[in-house]
């Protein structure tokens, strides 16, 4: 069970209220603070298109995640996006039985903070855990990985601080959409397990409680001046590692495939072929003569320091995942 009972939405301001009282949502939260994009400047009419067009994917997401709605229901403005989806990995890996919970209000009265959930699901075939996946529908190049960590790291905590009888949030992470080459529409997914710590958000949350103020709560999540280039780094550094594991998965499945081929090539004798894309050519293996650097210094030390220079190694920052 979920406590949320009493917890009212108004869409038209964005604002929670529980039993009355006025709570603050995550988005609010993350603006006070200074994380959250400043939209100022965008015309209300497009925002509020903008909403209303996030607002019918999800809905028809969760019908058609459901099985209560088919593609061909979808309207053909926002299809690419139920499309993309379906033709998606992410489709095939969680469980469509009917306990996924989309657009799932959250709230902790205690703490006067509310929001809203886009899709919480499970892995088919594991009981014990639940995930929070947060779908930005809006245009992928403004996509600010760090709000978001921040954003659903919110949800995770309300979440797991108000059930009492489901299994609690383990992984959270975006669905975003991008252009292919072919001009449709690719989900991508990405994971931020350790992002963000629930440590960090109850410290936030309870800095709330205490001052009656986000405002000016830079200082207490990133102390001293570094804060802006620290926030940077750690939005491309992950962004580096999740490229880097890609291709590092990609670049394992391609040289499996091209041991196929060799093996093919020598069973069949064949040197060289060529497809519509690349020109593929078999090289035989021969000897090649190399320097032995740790016989040579394990038999002759006093000569391999002869031949030893100093180099200068230039500072660096190392980066590991707490």
């Amino acid at each position: 069970m979920i406590k949320n009972h009493g917890l009212t939405f108004l869409p038209e301001t964005h604002e929670y209220y529980h039993n009355g009282i006025l709570q603050k949502s995550a988005t609010q939260i993350l603006k006070e603070i200074g994380f959250a994009g400043d939209y100022a400047s965008v015309p209300k009419k497009k925002l509020q298109e903008a909403s209303e067009k996030g607002t019918l994917i999800h809905t028809y997401l969760q019908a058609v995640y459901n099985k209560s709605v088919i593609l061909e229901d979808v309207p053909e403005h926002i299809r690419p996006y139920i499309e993309a989806m379906l033709e998606s990995r992410f489709w095939d890996i969680y469980d469509h039985s009917g306990d996924a919970m989309f657009e799932l209000p959250l709230c902790l009265p205690e703490l006067k903070v509310a929001g809203t959930a886009d899709m919480v699901v499970r892995v088919c075939g594991d009981d014990n855990n639940r995930e929070i996946w947060d779908l930005k529908t809006g245009n992928a190049d403004y996509l600010d990985m760090w709000t978001t960590a921040w954003q659903v790291g919110i949800y995770k905590y309300l979440y797991n601080n108000s059930v009492s009888d489901e299994p609690l949030v383990d992984i959270v992470g975006v669905i975003y959409f991008e252009m292919g080459h072919n001009g449709r529409l690719i989900m991508r997914t990405k994971e931020l397990p350790n992002f963000v710590s629930q440590d960090k958000i109850a410290e936030m949350l309870e800095h709330f409680l205490i001052t009656g103020m986000y405002a000016g709560l830079k200082v207490i999540l990133r102390r001293g001046d570094e804060e802006q280039a620290i926030r940077d780094c750690e939005v491309k550094e992950m962004a580096a590692r999740n490229l880097e594991s890609a291709a590092k998965q990609a670049r394992e499945e391609a040289d499996e495939a091209k041991f196929k081929v060799l093996k093919v090539f020598e069973n069949n004798s064949v040197k060289e072929y060529e497809s519509d894309l690349y020109k593929f050519r078999y090289n035989a293996g021969y000897p090649v003569k190399r320097f032995d650097s740790v016989r040579f210094k394990a038999e002759s030390p006093k000569l391999y320091e002869n031949y030893v220079k100093t180099v200068l190694v230039e500072p660096k920052i190392t980066i590991k995942e707490d």
